[in-house]
């Protein structure tokens, strides 16, 4: 309640008697809760959009992240693969000194 309070500026006492109020006419108090529930579903439904676009953009950023680290591991892979060939080609070719 005390959130209620502050965002609207009034006490206990105030929200008690529009409480009161509006119970007493409960065909206006029924549109009020149908459009705060309203309001409250169309926001719900708009953070969950937000959500499933940020979810999709942090899935789509891990796979870019994945696909780099693999293509690194394969440049890695055949450097080091370039440099054993290397050492073996050298070795070969090396004179022997007896």
């Amino acid at each position: 309640m005390p959130f209620v309070y502050d965002k609207f500026k009034i006490d206990s006492v105030r929200f008690q008697t529009s409480n009161l109020y509006y119970m007493s006419t409960i065909d206006d108090y029924v549109k009020i809760l149908e459009q705060a529930k309203n309001e409250l579903d169309s926001k719900l439904e708009y953070h969950k959009k937000i959500k499933k676009e940020k979810d999709s953009l942090r899935k789509d950023s891990l796979k870019s992240k994945k696909a780099k680290l693999k293509i690194m591991d394969s440049i890695s892979q055949i450097k080091k693969s370039n440099r054993l060939k290397r050492s073996k080609t050298r070795e070969l070719i090396k004179p022997s000194l007896e």
